[in-house]
Formats: C-alpha cells, sequence, structure tokens
C-alpha cells in the first residue's frame, strides 16, 4: 500500500479526479477533450520523472487533442508549438528508445557552451515570434512567445536527455497556469481543468529534477563499477538495428537472386523452344 501511496501517485489521483469533477460539471465535448488531454499529460510527466520513453507516446496523443483546443480558443502560438512539438516528440522517442539502459534513459549531461548558445537563440527566436503573434491577432501573444521558446528549450534539452528539461517545463507550465487561468476568468470554467493539469505538471518537474540527479548518481556508480553493463546494453540496442538491416539486405540479396535464377531459366526455355521450332 506504502508502494502505491507515493507522492507521484498522490497527485495523479487527486489531478484525475479534479478534473474529472470539472469535467462532469460543465460537460461537454470540448470540456471532455480537455479533460484526456490533461490526462495524457499528467501520465507523460509521471513516466518523465522516470526516465521512461513511454513518456512520449502519451504526450503525443496529449497534444493531438491539445491542438484542436487550440483551434477552438484561438491560440495559434500554442497550436503552432503543438504541431512542432509532436515531431520533435517523435525524434525524442527515438533517440531515447536506442539510449536506455534497464528500461531507464541514460541521463547526458550537456557543457556549459551549448546552454549559452541554445538560450540565446531562444531569446532572439522570442522577439521574432512575438512580433508575428501579435500581428496575427493571437490572443496573449507575448505570454505564447515566451512559453512556445521556453518550451522548445525544455523539449531539446529533452532530447539531449538533459535533466534541465525539467526547468524548461517548470517555466513553461508556469505561463501554461497563467495563460489559461486568464481564460478562466474570462469565463471559459471547463478550462479549470487545464489549471489542474499544469499544477500537476509543475509539481512533477520539481520532483523530476530530483528523480534525475538520483538516476544519474546511480548511472555514474554503476558505470564505475561495471562499465561494460552499460556499453554492452547500449552496443545491443545497436546491434538489434544492425540485424534488421541485415535481415532486410540478406531478404533483398535473396529476392534478386532467386529473380536473376528466373530469368535465366526463362532464357534457357526460349533457346530450347526457338531451337525445336527451327528443326
Amino acid at each position: 500500500m506504502k508502494k502505491f501511496l507515493t507522492l507521484q501517485n498522490v497527485i495523479f489521483i487527486l489531478g484525475f479526479l479534479g478534473s474529472l469533477i470539472i469535467a462532469i460539471i460543465y460537460s461537454s465535448a470540448l470540456t471532455w477533450l480537455i479533460f484526456l488531454s490533461s490526462v495524457f499529460g499528467i501520465l507523460s510527466s509521471i513516466f518523465a520523472t522516470k526516465g521512461k520513453w513511454l513518456t512520449y507516446v502519451f504526450d503525443i496523443l496529449s497534444y493531438a487533442l491539445y491542438i484542436y483546443i487550440c483551434i477552438v480558443n484561438k491560440y495559434y502560438g500554442e497550436l503552432i508549438l503543438s504541431v512542432v512539438i509532436i515531431v520533435i516528440h517523435i525524434c525524442a522517442l527515438i533517440e531515447w528508445k536506442k539510449n536506455t539502459v534497464e528500461d531507464v534513459v541514460l541521463v547526458n549531461r550537456i557543457g556549459t557552451k551549448e546552454i549559452l548558445i541554445s538560450v540565446s537563440i531562444g531569446i532572439v527566436f522570442t522577439v521574432i515570434y512575438g512580433v508575428i503573434l501579435f500581428f496575427i491577432n493571437s490572443q496573449y501573444p507575448i505570454l505564447n512567445a515566451i512559453s512556445t521558446v521556453v518550451y522548445l528549450l525544455g523539449n531539446y534539452y529533452a532530447y539531449r536527455r538533459s535533466q534541465l528539461q525539467f526547468l524548461g517545463w517548470i517555466l513553461y507550465d508556469v505561463f501554461f497556469i497563467i495563460i489559461w487561468g486568464l481564460t478562466i476568468i474570462n469565463g471559459d470554467y471547463g478550462s479549470i481543468i487545464f489549471l489542474i493539469g499544469g499544477i500537476s505538471e509543475l509539481i512533477y518537474g520539481v520532483i523530476g529534477i530530483f528523480s534525475w540527479s538520483k538516476i544519474e548518481r546511480e548511472q555514474r556508480c554503476e558505470k564505475q563499477q561495471n562499465p561494460k553493463v552499460v556499453v554492452s546494453a547500449l552496443s545491443n540496442n545497436v546491434n538489434e538495428d544492425a540485424n534488421i538491416k541485415t535481415n532486410k539486405f540478406n531478404i533483398n540479396k535473396k529476392q534478386n537472386k532467386m529473380s536473376t535464377v528466373a530469368k535465366i531459366g526463362n532464357k534457357n526455355d526460349k533457346e530450347k523452344f526457338s531451337t525445336t521450332t527451327k528443326k
């Protein structure tokens, strides 16, 4: 029972029940879509804190629903972000699966230079994107621009398998809560579900920082004690990909060989037929 009642599970249960109650009270097709998107988002956060690649499966589902919700609310900044994020998540899913040991992603520590370059690009992009959103009459263009860039940085760090991703998630969730808080103030009370989901994911972001620090320490100790285990696990992942490619190559080779034999057989048959005809 104690194992089940962990902080992460308690937050999920409270978030799920709170969102469900709001969905029932303000029941509509859009509200239930918001509910599903929020639940998938919370599940994604749980798996992210544990370093599991399943985080991207749930996040892709969450954003697929979120795209339609953004269209209805005219949040074009969030809409564009969602489309880009789905593409990034597919790439990150592949990257995480390739760098997994015992079902947990290998934590990567990136350098100061890479951080400074990525943040500088982010600042420039915030200004440009904010101006574009202003001219297309998007709701809350400044907030949308900042949240978009912060989230993109978080996703970049997630792709790089760095725990800095959680700083990005925390900052993004703060802006996310503000944006949907303003929506609720304007009378869309069904959006309280997003507020609950945003607060839940904010808490998971804080948990993720400590959780990944622990995972990194354990992996560092494991690498020092048994360096062959990590190398072996990664090489197995690479070998699996190589075996798949080799098998495909061998199948194609056999098919080509059979095709060549068939052509030679057809040619011989034609020659025999032509010889018989001449006689």
